[in-house]
């Protein structure tokens, strides 16, 4: 059975080649992409995403946060049967194949992943190269993409976190910030 993945990135006044690679980047490992444009400053008709035409593009009236946005995503990953909705900060880049290790570690966790609310990467100091504790996040750190190792946490970052349907359904939305 291939699992359905809809990927989410919530983008505010976005850096296009950065924007763009990411799409690229996810659009073979998932089913769908939405965009959430929370600054109106993309028109999904201009180069280079007028060729990007299997991607989903909602404008929102304004910048009403990343709760609001991945509550939309939410809705859509349910009303849409996906099994799993991605989301993702405009700035990421996971590695090619990211998807695809974060669905077998969730695979290969077998019924204990049936508890799991999410799954996301671990954080890293890009300036020391540390990993540091999850109560420890801070604006310089970036994810570390890689499910290389698995460590169960209280809260992941929004960025390249993996929610199952199951969990969006029993939790509820997500709160608006």
């Amino acid at each position: 059975m291939t699992l359905r993945v809809l990927a989410c990135v919530v983008a505010y006044h976005p850096d296009v080649l950065r924007l763009s690679a990411l799409i690229a980047r996810l659009q073979p490992e998932v089913a769908d992409v939405l965009v959430i444009d929370n600054g109106q400053s993309i028109d999904p008709q201009a180069v280079p995403w007028s060729g990007m035409a299997a991607v989903q593009w909602h404008r929102a009236p304004g910048n009403q946060g990343v709760g609001v946005a991945l509550n939309l995503a939410r809705q859509r990953a349910l009303e849409g049967g996906y099994d799993f909705l991605l989301s993702f900060d405009q700035d990421s880049l996971p590695p090619p194949g990211y998807v695809a290790s974060l669905l077998g570690v969730w695979s290969r966790a077998g019924d204990a992943a049936s508890g799991w609310a999410a799954l996301g990467p671990a954080v890293r100091d890009e300036a020391s190269g540390r990993a540091l504790p999850v109560q420890s996040v801070e604006a310089q750190l970036r994810p570390v993409w890689s499910a290389q190792q698995t460590v169960a946490v209280a809260h992941v970052i929004t960025s390249g976190c993996l929610y199952p349907a199951a969990a969006l359904s029993a939790v509820g939305p997500f709160l608006g910030v």
